[in-house]
Protein backbone atom coordinates (compact mmCIF):
# COMPACT_ATOMS: atom_id res chain seq x y z
CA UNK A 1 0.00 0.00 0.00
CA UNK A 2 1.57 3.44 -0.59
CA UNK A 3 1.47 6.24 1.39
CA UNK A 4 -0.52 8.83 0.41
CA UNK A 5 -0.38 12.86 1.14
CA UNK A 6 -2.58 14.62 3.52
CA UNK A 7 -2.41 17.65 1.94
CA UNK A 8 -4.26 15.92 -1.24
CA UNK A 9 -7.69 15.08 0.85
CA UNK A 10 -9.87 18.38 1.15
CA UNK A 11 -13.31 19.38 1.93
CA UNK A 12 -15.72 20.17 -0.80
CA UNK A 13 -19.30 22.16 0.04
CA UNK A 14 -21.33 21.56 -2.70
CA UNK A 15 -21.53 19.76 -5.64
CA UNK A 16 -18.18 22.25 -7.07
CA UNK A 17 -14.95 20.89 -7.24
CA UNK A 18 -13.47 24.40 -4.84
CA UNK A 19 -11.78 23.13 -1.73
CA UNK A 20 -12.83 25.32 1.30
CA UNK A 21 -10.12 28.08 1.36
CA UNK A 22 -7.39 27.41 4.19
CA UNK A 23 -8.31 23.69 5.27
CA UNK A 24 -5.10 22.93 7.72
CA UNK A 25 -6.53 19.65 8.45
CA UNK A 26 -9.74 17.22 8.38
CA UNK A 27 -11.06 14.06 9.38
CA UNK A 28 -14.01 12.14 8.66
CA UNK A 29 -15.86 9.13 11.33
CA UNK A 30 -17.43 6.90 10.58
CA UNK A 31 -19.55 4.60 12.99
CA UNK A 32 -21.90 2.02 13.24
CA UNK A 33 -24.61 1.29 16.45
CA UNK A 34 -24.64 -2.75 17.79
CA UNK A 35 -27.50 -4.01 19.12
CA UNK A 36 -27.65 -6.77 21.76
CA UNK A 37 -29.06 -9.90 21.03
CA UNK A 38 -27.31 -11.44 23.57
CA UNK A 39 -28.89 -14.11 25.88
CA UNK A 40 -28.57 -16.73 28.87
CA UNK A 41 -27.64 -19.58 26.79
CA UNK A 42 -24.42 -18.22 26.42
CA UNK A 43 -21.78 -16.75 28.26
CA UNK A 44 -20.71 -14.67 25.38
CA UNK A 45 -22.10 -11.47 24.15
CA UNK A 46 -23.70 -11.41 20.35
CA UNK A 47 -24.92 -8.15 18.60
CA UNK A 48 -26.11 -7.34 15.18
CA UNK A 49 -25.54 -4.44 13.10
CA UNK A 50 -27.86 -1.09 14.13
CA UNK A 51 -27.74 2.57 12.43
CA UNK A 52 -24.71 3.89 11.00
CA UNK A 53 -23.43 7.38 11.57
CA UNK A 54 -20.65 9.90 10.29
CA UNK A 55 -19.35 13.28 11.09
CA UNK A 56 -16.82 15.49 9.57
CA UNK A 57 -14.71 17.85 10.94
CA UNK A 58 -12.20 20.55 9.82
CA UNK A 59 -9.69 23.43 10.82
CA UNK A 60 -9.54 26.25 8.28
CA UNK A 61 -7.22 29.34 8.81
CA UNK A 62 -9.85 32.03 9.22
CA UNK A 63 -11.48 33.72 5.83
CA UNK A 64 -14.07 36.35 6.28
CA UNK A 65 -13.55 37.62 2.17
CA UNK A 66 -16.53 37.69 0.25
CA UNK A 67 -17.62 34.77 -1.59
CA UNK A 68 -15.37 32.67 1.26
CA UNK A 69 -17.11 29.12 1.77
CA UNK A 70 -16.31 29.56 4.80
CA UNK A 71 -18.92 32.51 5.33
CA UNK A 72 -21.57 30.03 3.78
CA UNK A 73 -20.78 27.37 6.28
CA UNK A 74 -21.91 29.88 9.27
CA UNK A 75 -24.92 30.87 6.91
CA UNK A 76 -26.06 27.46 6.52
CA UNK A 77 -25.58 26.83 10.35
CA UNK A 78 -27.75 29.72 11.19
CA UNK A 79 -31.00 28.38 8.80
CA UNK A 80 -30.44 24.65 9.14
CA UNK A 81 -29.64 23.57 5.70
CA UNK A 82 -28.23 20.71 4.59
CA UNK A 83 -24.88 20.81 2.56
CA UNK A 84 -23.58 18.63 0.09
CA UNK A 85 -20.03 17.44 0.95
CA UNK A 86 -17.01 15.36 -0.65
CA UNK A 87 -14.35 14.73 1.49
CA UNK A 88 -11.54 13.13 -0.43
CA UNK A 89 -9.04 14.00 -3.45
CA UNK A 90 -9.68 15.07 -6.94
CA UNK A 91 -7.49 14.20 -9.83
CA UNK A 92 -7.96 16.36 -13.04
CA UNK A 93 -11.06 17.85 -11.24
CA UNK A 94 -12.95 14.09 -10.96
CA UNK A 95 -13.73 12.91 -7.69
CA UNK A 96 -11.12 10.04 -7.24
CA UNK A 97 -10.95 8.66 -3.71
CA UNK A 98 -13.14 10.15 -0.74
CA UNK A 99 -16.76 10.07 0.69
CA UNK A 100 -19.64 11.94 -0.40
CA UNK A 101 -23.05 12.74 1.57
CA UNK A 102 -25.52 15.31 2.60
CA UNK A 103 -24.49 16.86 6.14
CA UNK A 104 -25.80 19.85 8.46
CA UNK A 105 -23.30 21.64 10.01
CA UNK A 106 -23.43 21.29 13.62
CA UNK A 107 -20.92 23.60 14.70
CA UNK A 108 -18.43 26.60 13.89
CA UNK A 109 -16.24 27.63 16.13
CA UNK A 110 -13.89 30.65 15.78
CA UNK A 111 -10.19 31.44 17.93
CA UNK A 112 -7.53 33.83 17.96
CA UNK A 113 -4.00 33.60 19.79
CA UNK A 114 -1.88 36.30 20.85
CA UNK A 115 0.79 35.63 18.75
CA UNK A 116 -1.22 33.48 16.04
CA UNK A 117 -3.71 33.36 12.69
CA UNK A 118 -7.52 33.65 13.35
CA UNK A 119 -8.58 29.94 12.64
CA UNK A 120 -11.66 28.21 12.42
CA UNK A 121 -13.13 24.86 13.11
CA UNK A 122 -16.61 22.85 11.80
CA UNK A 123 -17.97 20.03 12.44
CA UNK A 124 -20.25 18.51 10.07
CA UNK A 125 -23.08 15.44 10.70
CA UNK A 126 -24.05 13.27 8.17
CA UNK A 127 -27.81 13.02 7.49
CA UNK A 128 -28.44 9.72 5.97
CA UNK A 129 -25.73 7.22 3.90
CA UNK A 130 -22.38 8.25 3.27
CA UNK A 131 -21.44 7.06 -0.29
CA UNK A 132 -17.34 6.11 -0.74
CA UNK A 133 -16.00 7.05 -4.11
CA UNK A 134 -14.47 4.22 -5.47
CA UNK A 135 -10.57 4.47 -6.51
CA UNK A 136 -10.07 4.71 -10.37
CA UNK A 137 -8.57 2.32 -12.16
CA UNK A 138 -7.17 2.16 -15.39
CA UNK A 139 -6.98 -0.90 -17.97
CA UNK A 140 -9.27 -3.47 -19.20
Amino acid sequence: MAAENGKDYRIYVTSGNSAIAGETSSSITINGTTIDTSSKDTDWNTAIMGSKSWELSGSFVYDNTSGAEQEDMFDALETGASVEIFWGKLTSSTRTRGYTGNALITNVSISSERDGVVTKDVTFMGTGKLNKVPTTTSGS
